[in-house]
Formats: C-alpha cells, structure tokens, sequence
C-alpha cells in the first residue's frame, strides 16, 4: 500500500505492479500507513488530523480515530492488533485501544513534533521520536516515561524496533543511525549514513538494516555494523519510507517523487 499528496491510498499488486485498489477517505495528503501483524487492518494517518483503519479484505474504512490537534505523521501497532501508536505534529503520541477506538495514553514529553514511533514486538514499551533531537522509551501499559535518550544533534526522523525488541533503531537529520540497546538505553554503535536518515527498516531476521539516504537504499549488518551494499536508484529524491518483504529478499522503497522502487538485494553473506 502506499498513501500520497492526492489524499489516496493504493492498494497493489507487488508481483505485477499493477494497481488493485485506490481508498477514498482523507481529505488531505496521507503521512503514514502500516498493515497490522495479520494483515487484516490497515491504518493510515493524514495531515486531516485523523487517522483511518480499514478493513483489508472488503477495502472498507472500520472507523476513524479522532484526537490529534495537528498532523498524523507516523504510526506503529502492537504485536496482537489490539493497540495502536500514533506521532503527531502537535507533540504527543497516543496509544489507541483499536476495537474501541480511543485513547488509552497520551504521550507527553516532546517539546516538538513526534515524527517516529514504534511498538516493541512484546508489547510493554514503546518509542517515540522527535524533531527536539531526542528519543523518549515509555512503558506502554502505563504511559509512563522509562528514559530519554539525547544523543542526536538533529530531527529525529524515523526508528525500530528490532525484530526481537533487543535494539532500538534511530535514524536522524544528523546523518546517523544509532543502534540502541533497548532495554537500558545504552548506545551500541552509530552507523554513518552521510545523508539525511528519513526512514529505516529492519529485516525480518533481525540481522539486517535498510536505511534511506539521498536517492539510495543503503544495507547495514546489524551485529557489526558494517555496510553491505547500496541499493542505487536511476533518480533524485529522498527515499521516505522502506519495508522489507517478508522473506527479507526484497525491499521497497518509496521516493519524494512519487515513485515506489522494489529491489531483489540478492546475496548479502559477507
């Protein structure tokens, strides 16, 4: 699925590239869109302020999710589908009871907009990033602040959990991408990305790292850190947002010019 400046959501074909559904429903550009774990929901999040969750099967909005006064730009959902994490450009995050359709925390501990969130695959912590420069841990069941991590020197645009929830990802303005450990909020290693971080992703196995740069899809080794290959496209534009698909053979990459990109990354054993 993919969400644009149109105000619509595409639904396609991955093997063919062709288009299978268009969804209708904000009345401003799209900033965000996540499949739940069972692939039965999609949320997607607009600058209208709200965000929709629709049913995958019949293309059908189940309900809207109304509560931020700013921009939605970012989302996560748990592990079970049952709650969902929403950034806001109006400096809070909130985690939403799905079948219910309301808050059951809101967030507050930014001074500026929330451009990252992520849900740890267990469920009991959540992350939040922010252009303040800084990374907040909070305790999902209670929503409280656990611990904020200071160490960027710029927006921080995107972050992950790890497939395992041991690390926490963050990519930043800055030009790097810090591995983080996430349970105590120790810094592990910052890769070098040399060009601004808009988005990251981890593989499936936990092993890899995709990260944006400039007009490239750059693959980290997570365990060493080191860069395996560059992921180059024919065009400029910033690389938005990446996913990897479930097999962790081939990742997606969408660009500021309204081109989505998928790659076969082929061998990467060294």
């Amino acid at each position: 699925a993919s969400g644009a400046m149109d105000d619509n959501i595409i639904i396609w074909d991955a093997a063919t590239g062709n288009v299978l559904h268009t969804l209708r429903g904000h009345t401003k550009p799209i900033f965000s869109l996540i499949y739940s774990r069972d692939g039965k929901m999609l949320a997607s999040a607009s600058r209208d302020q709200s965000i929709i969750l629709w049913d995958v099967a019949s293309h059908k909005p189940i309900r809207t999710l109304s509560a931020h006064s700013a921009s939605v730009v970012s989302l996560s959902f748990s592990a079970d589908g049952k709650r969902l994490l929403s950034g806001s450009e109006d400096r809070t995050a909130i985690i939403w009871d799905v079948e219910k359709g309301r808050p059951i925390h809101v967030l507050r501990g930014h001074r500026y907009a929330v451009n990252a969130v992520s849900f740890s695959p267990d469920g009991t912590r959540v992350a939040t990033g922010s252009d303040d420069f800084t990374v907040i841990l909070w305790d999902a069941l209670t929503g409280k602040q656990i611990q904020k991590l200071t160490e960027h020197k710029s927006l921080v645009k995107c972050l992950s959990f790890s497939p395992d929830g041991k690390i926490l990802a963050s990519g930043s303005a800055d030009q790097a991408v810090i591995l983080w450990d996430a349970r105590t909020g120790q810094k592990i290693r910052t890769l070098s990305n040399g060009s601004l971080v808009f988005c990251l992703a981890f593989s499936p196995d936990g092993t890899r790292l995709a990260t944006g740069a400039d007009k490239d899809v750059m693959i980290w080794k997570v365990s060493a850190g080191t860069l395996l290959k560059t992921l180059k496209t024919p065009y400029y534009g910033y690389v938005l947002t990446l996913s990897f698909s479930p097999d962790g053979k081939r990742v997606a990459a969408a660009r500021e010019d309204m081109v989505v990109m998928i790659f076969e990354i082929g061998d990467l054993s060294s």
